[in-house]
């Protein structure tokens, strides 16, 4: 079984809500990207980002609080020092159509 697992793919793929529903399956942490490379605390969230190092520093003392988790979203460019701690990578694809 696999316990820490990223899945990633293109925007509107559904990958946060399928990597929600997979967790909560799963009864395991849930990880956002989008909640660590942005303010999400202001009044207007999603329009400040993080610098990488803060990101990078955030998402790993939440991950390292469980042994069990799902990460959605991409960490490229501030995130690849995470990568020898996933399992599993999952990359979500949609026709354009749907």
């Amino acid at each position: 079984m696999f316990s820490k697992i990223h899945l990633f793919g293109a925007p509107g793929s559904g990958v946060s809500t399928l990597g929600k529903a997979l967790a909560r399956a799963c009864g395991y942490a849930f990880f956002d990207t989008d909640d660590y490379y942005w303010f999400t605390e202001d009044a207007l969230p999603y329009r400040r980002k993080r610098n990488p190092e803060h990101r990078l520093r955030l998402l790993k003392a939440d991950s390292d609080k469980t042994d069990h988790y799902v990460v959605a979203g991409a960490l490229l460019g501030w995130g690849e020092p995470l990568v020898s701690r996933f399992d599993i990578f999952i990359y979500r694809w949609l026709p354009a159509d749907i």
